[in-house]
C-alpha cells in the first residue's frame, strides 16, 4: 500500500530507437480520494530533480472510475537519453495495494508485410465486425473525444472494441505514447486488426492529451521533422 513509490532504476542498453518499457501490476483500491486520476505512473530521468516535466515521461493513468481491482498495463517510448526511475503515485487522499509488478521491454521490428495474424480474418465467419474509434481509449474515457466524461472506463471501452475484427481510428501517437495498447487489445482478441487514423493531408504536429512537453517520444513529430519545409 503506498501513496508514492520510487521503485527502482531502469537500466537498459543505449539503442537508436530508444526504450519502450511496458509496466504491469495488479492493484486493489483501498481509498479512492477525490481526484479524477487515481494513480499516475511515469518515468523520471535519473540525475534530474523530481517532478520536472521536460525530463519525465507520463504513462497512462488509472482513473478514479476504473474497476476497483484489476491489472494495469501501460507503456511509453522514451529516447536513449540515460537511465530512468519508475514512479507510481496515488493521488492525494487515495491509497492502493499493488502486487506482481512487472517491467518488460517492447522491441520494435520493421516489416514490409502485414502481420500474419491478420490472415485469420479471411477465415472468420460472417458477420465480420468493424469499429471506428477516434482518439485514444484514455481520451475517450476522459470525455475529450465525445460523450460524457467518465461515463465509461478505459476497461469498458477496450473490452467492447475487442469484439470487432477490425478497429480503426486510434491516434497515431498511441504507438509510442501507450505501446501497451496493442498488447491489451490482443489479449482480449488475439486476431484483432488495429489501424491508426492516418490522412496524409492532415499530417502535422500533434498535441497529445497528456502533453508533448515531456521527454516521451512523439511519433508524429519525429515523422514531420524529417520532411523539409517547402
Amino acid at each position: 500500500m503506498c501513496n508514492i513509490a520510487i521503485l527502482w532504476r531502469l537500466s537498459r542498453r543505449q539503442q537508436d530507437g530508444g526504450f519502450r518499457p511496458i509496466v504491469e501490476f495488479d492493484y486493489r483500491t483501498i481509498e479512492k480520494g477525490s481526484h479524477d486520476r487515481l494513480v499516475e505512473v511515469w518515468l523520471q530521468l535519473a540525475g534530474e530533480g523530481p517532478w520536472k516535466i521536460s525530463t519525465s515521461a507520463q504513462l497512462p493513468f488509472i482513473f478514479n472510475h476504473e474497476p476497483e481491482q484489476g491489472t494495469y498495463q501501460g507503456g511509453i517510448a522514451v529516447p536513449p537519453a540515460g537511465d530512468y526511475y519508475l514512479i507510481i503515485r496515488a493521488s492525494d487522499g487515495a491509497s492502493i495495494a499493488i502486487d506482481n509488478l512487472r517491467v518488460m521491454r517492447q522491441n520494435t521490428v520493421t516489416s514490409e508485410t502485414y502481420p500474419r495474424h491478420w490472415d485469420a480474418i479471411a477465415a472468420a465467419p460472417f458477420p465480420r465486425l468493424g469499429n471506428y474509434l477516434m482518439g485514444t481509449t484514455q481520451a475517450m474515457a476522459y470525455g475529450d473525444v465525445e460523450g460524457t466524461r467518465f461515463m465509461y472506463s478505459v476497461a469498458d471501452i477496450e473490452r467492447q472494441a475487442a469484439f470487432s475484427d477490425v478497429v480503426a481510428g486510434f491516434t497515431l501517437f498511441q504507438q509510442t505514447r501507450d505501446p501497451a495498447f496493442a498488447k491489451r487489445m490482443r489479449e482480449l482478441n488475439p486476431n484483432i486488426v488495429l489501424l491508426p487514423y492516418r490522412i496524409a493531408g492532415e499530417a502535422g504536429f500533434e498535441d497529445p492529451d497528456w502533453g508533448r512537453q515531456d521527454s516521451g517520444v512523439e511519433i508524429e513529430e519525429d515523422y514531420m521533422s524529417r520532411i523539409e519545409a517547402e
